[in-house]
């Protein structure tokens, strides 16, 4: 029976899942009632944090790829594992910087988990995944016409520098898939 089931884990797929708890603005705002209203006030720290949690996911979508139908984050690559720990330890650094008390900065991490998949669902998920950054790369490669067109220069290098790391994605996850028992 051991040998069976040493056999049958050597056969399911290591896929790698992120869990993340990102600062957000909302984290320092002020909230204030007038005349019935409400009014939600930000001040320069909160627009910082919101400024890391936006690059950080730009760094994430490097490697990682969140699938929609999922609703997770999933990698395959182990530098997908290291991109991972180098935006942890971004955050931990610029909360830091920012003033933030440890109590305040243990709340937000990225943090991987390893999974192993039967191949079937593992084909299944990376199949979804692939078929959705197919769709974000024929997305981009349409906003790059239109930014092309209205002559956007910083838009179209933004997004030609997006549509790299997406195809660039979509080709890890094709490899791996292809490579799937």
């Amino acid at each position: 029976m051991a040998v069976v089931e040493e056999e049958r884990s050597k056969e399911l797929v290591p896929i790698f899942l992120l869990k993340m708890n990102l600062p957000s603005k909302y984290a320092l705002q002020e909230v204030y009632y007038e005349k019935g209203r409400e009014i939600r006030v930000f001040d320069e720290k909160a627009v910082k944090l919101e400024a890391l949690r936006k690059e950080v996911y730009e760094q994430i979508g490097r490697k990682f790829c969140y699938i929609k139908e999922y609703g997770m984050w999933v990698a395959v690559s182990e530098e997908g594992v290291r991109q991972a720990e180098r935006v942890s330890e971004k955050i931990v650094r610029k909360l830091r910087e920012l003033g933030f008390d440890e109590e305040f900065i243990s709340r937000y991490y990225v943090r991987i988990m390893k999974v192993y998949l039967e191949p079937e669902d593992a084909r299944e998920l990376l199949d979804t995944a692939v078929r959705q950054l197919h769709e974000e790369v024929e997305a981009l490669k349409e906003k790059i016409r239109e930014a092309e067109k209205a002559k956007n220069r910083s838009a179209l290098a933004r997004l030609q520098r997006e549509l790299r790391y997406r195809t660039a994605l979509m080709e890890v996850f094709q490899e791996f898939l292809s490579q799937l028992p």
